[in-house]
């Protein structure tokens, strides 16, 4: 039996690119995501950028402060450019991600997340715990994909 839960592909322009020629636009992957409450309710839905070159996730501190889960230490994390400016400090922390398949049915993952200490960061679901799970198809010319997994009938 297939799992699928549904992807959003947009194709936006580079402004950065303009000039250069040919296909120079930033494709995003979406996809709504809510996270377990300690009472075990979900939080709303949050719309989540899907980043496979992001090791864990990243939330904002206005969602993990409503989630379930443990801190289990701190670091700092930064992108490409290793300069201090592009430091964020973050606690490291275990949260369930609750995502919706393609039936309705909830699926919980527990992942291991970088809980930034200010909101000016997006949701982004890392590698780690999501595409550890599922196969990632996406087609950006439909503008649509989606996250499976494959489980013993």
């Amino acid at each position: 039996m297939s799992i699928r839960v549904p992807l959003t592909v947009r194709s936006l322009p580079n402004p950065r690119m303009a000039g250069v020629g040919g296909n120079t636009s930033i494709m995003r992957v979406n996809l709504g995501v809510a996270f377990a409450m300690p009472d075990g309710r979900p939080t709303p839905t949050w719309t989540a950028s899907l980043d496979p070159g992001a090791p864990f996730s990243l939330l904002p501190r206005q969602l993990w402060e409503l989630c379930a889960g443990s801190v289990r230490g701190q670091t700092t994390i930064r992108g490409i450019v290793r300069s201090p400016e592009g430091e964020l400090p973050v606690q490291v922390g275990d949260v369930t991600c609750l995502l919706t398949a393609e039936t309705g049915d909830r699926l919980a993952l527990p992942i291991l997340s970088y809980l930034a200490y200010t909101d000016e960061v997006p949701v982004l679901l890392g590698y780690q715990g999501i595409l550890t799970e599922f196969g990632l198809r996406i087609d950006a010319e439909q503008g649509a994909g989606f996250l499976e997994v494959v489980r013993g009938s």
